[in-house]
């Protein structure tokens, strides 16, 4: 007999559990916080219930392949295995869920792991105000930006960073050809966790209103190459959806149908070839 919920298409979306705030140590990638087996506890306690109560017999982590995703995915299947030995757990890296590459710092001589840096701070400030306010897709984290005079457009990140981190267009399509292959998951017998950071989280949350509102005609089309710019829009309509930062560990369900019909993935995929010929021609032209 078919179970009641076989034709439901959901996700799970997961943050990572607390990472180590230790920058000069382990750059953009440190490994978890020790003794947080209260937290794995809980999140196991979860799957186990879904699965159940879903008529699931698979669990698949979907990860970033950060340390901090993998650790976290490691961790819940080690809880998992032991308390239902029937479950399939598998981990499944997937770089394209990595977060934004934030380049490599230059640290002060006198910066300890966990001191503040402002200067991050600022390289995220006009990272926002280049991608999304004046659009340029290109500008790379970090990037001070030498002009055709010898001078920085931005002095105040001179010195900051031995090499900067990747362009807005570089991360989006990453996630866009995730996006456009989430109808190849196992939705039948299998219960699917994305593990990843707040950036990919909260995208995630983007195009399921995207998605939804496209399917019932509130956004007629997406003219080509506006998809970024549309999804930096949506941020305003999803506060209700998040009240505040996504916490280490949080588990949120999706339900991801209109995301996954075959004209919204198709636009994805699409938009994502924009970003894809973007990416070419700005490094032909250097």
């Amino acid at each position: 007999m078919e179970h009641p919920s076989s034709n439901r298409r959901e996700v799970i979306g997961l943050r990572h559990l607390e990472d180590e705030n230790a920058l000069m140590t382990f750059g953009f990638d440190a490994p978890l916080k020790s003794e947080q087996g209260e937290a794995v506890r809980k999140i196991a306690d979860k799957i186990i219930g879904d699965c159940h109560s879903f008529g699931k017999n698979r669990v698949a982590f979907v990860c970033s392949t950060q340390k901090r995703t993998l650790e976290t995915a490691k961790l819940i299947q080690d809880e998992l295995l032991p308390r239902d030995e029937k479950l399939g757990v598998s981990i499944i890296p997937d770089y394209r869920l990595v977060d934004l590459s934030q380049g490599r710092l230059i640290f002060p001589k006198e910066y300890r792991d966990g001191d503040n840096l402002p200067g991050l701070s600022t390289a995220w400030k006009i990272f926002w105000e280049e991608s999304f306010t004046k659009k340029n897709l290109l500008y790379r984290f970090g990037d001070s930006v030498k002009l055709a005079d010898g001078s920085l457009l931005y002095p105040e990140l001179e010195g900051l960073f031995e090499r900067p981190g990747e362009s807005c267009a570089e991360f989006t399509c990453r996630i866009y050809d995730f996006l456009a292959s989430l109808e190849n998951m196992d939705f039948e017998d299998t219960l699917n966790l994305i593990v990843g950071h707040t950036a990919t989280i909260s995208i995630l949350y983007e195009f399921l209103e995207i998605a939804k509102d496209l399917s019932r005609k509130f956004i007629p089309t997406v003219p080509l190459g506006e998809l970024p710019n549309i999804s930096w829009g949506y941020l305003q309509k999803i506060q209700k959806y998040l009240p505040g930062d996504i916490s280490p560990g949080q588990l949120t369900t999706y339900e991801i149908s209109d995301l996954i019909r075959p004209e919204i993935q198709e636009i994805i995929r699409v938009e994502r070839d924009v970003l894809k010929s973007l990416i070419t021609q700005s490094r032909h032209e250097k």
